[in-house]
């Protein structure tokens, strides 16, 4: 039986995620290191190549296994043999949960609107919460779960106890978050809302439309005329706080001009290029996450010899549906 040891092992469960992983894997490539990615539709037939020793790994970036667990079997199967791993998947799901990072953020003195935390509709459908303690959040306020559906799903705009009672209802094994409102200021056309990526110790700032949700990026020049340096520090606190090396987060400036970050954390970026999808992240801060990743894995295997296997993409057919 031949086996073969390759470089790095990327893993996604998303099919709009090919963009992204092209890219990478051209540039972990062109340093002479040869790339392997899992997807869906060939998951079990890697995990069986890795069992029986056919196949193994230097590297693992994994992309998946946060939202689909059945690609956690990779990093049991490869945890003895990797030199290194982009993002630990435990640190992930803690990162994912908001009422996790709602408190590990106050304690890093990240600026976050106003919030409380209540229980499960399953744990408590009556939480101890009165239509008084609703006041300081102001009206309308934000009810969202802790733990993210994607793509806002579960999240509300509510006025009324009554409002937050039912939106506990949608995902009744999750806990909820009540967050104020926050209000972009707007300036010469600008909307002061932002995505901004943490790439590796990189922060990559971009404005945001929250109702859009179209990108471009921003300038220097904007970063110094607007002063934002403000945004890139808040951003490093949460990369401590969170302990991952590749994330984006929202960070609003208010009509009050605070700083306000309100959406913690998204552990798995969205890569989609914007040259394909209208919303998708713009193409330029595309490559310059890529460029970073590229050079922070290759760093890392910077002391092992490039592999001698037969670099396999792993994309040898469609993508399948993720069940």
């Amino acid at each position: 039986m031949s086996s073969s040891v390759l470089d790095i092992c990327i893993a996604s469960d998303w099919e709009y995620d090919r963009g992204f992983t092209d890219r990478l894997e051209r540039a972990l490539q062109s340093a002479g290191r040869t790339t392997f990615v899992v997807w869906p539709h060939n998951l079990y037939d890697t995990l069986e190549r890795i069992r029986c020793g056919e196949l193994a790994f230097h590297y693992l970036y994994d992309r998946a296994s946060n939202t689909s667990c059945e690609f956690l079997e990779i990093h049991r199967l490869l945890e003895n043999g990797l030199v290194g791993c982009l993002d630990d998947p435990r640190k992930m799901i803690r990162a994912s949960d908001k009422a996790v990072m709602h408190a590990e953020l106050l304690r890093a003195n990240v600026p976050v609107p106003r919030a409380r935390i209540i229980p499960a509709f399953d744990a408590a459908h009556e939480p101890c919460l009165a239509p008084g303690d609703l006041a300081a959040f102001g009206r309308p306020f934000v009810v969202k779960p802790t733990v993210s559906a994607g793509g806002g799903l579960g999240v509300v705009e509510a006025c009324e106890l009554e409002e937050v009672l039912a939106a506990r209802r949608q995902y009744p094994q999750v806990r909820y978050l009540i967050q104020e409102k926050v209000v972009p200021m707007m300036r010469e056309g600008l909307r002061f809302w932002f995505r901004i990526f943490y790439v590796c110790g990189s922060v990559i700032a971009t404005w945001w439309d929250d109702r859009t949700h179209v990108y471009r990026p921003v300038s220097e020049s904007e970063l110094v005329e607007h002063r934002l340096d403000g945004v890139v520090e808040i951003v490093r606190r949460i990369a401590a706080a969170s302990g991952l090396r590749f994330f984006s987060t929202e960070i609003v400036r208010d009509v009050a001009g605070r700083l306000l970050v309100v959406d913690y954390i998204n552990e798995t970026c969205d890569m989609r290029c914007q040259s394909v999808c209208a919303d998708g992240v713009p193409d330029a801060v595309i490559e310059k996450a890529v460029s970073r990743l590229a050079a922070v894995v290759l760093g890392e295997l910077a002391g092992r010899p490039a592999s001698t296997g037969s670099g396999e993409s792993g994309r040898s057919g469609p993508i399948g549906p993720t069940s």
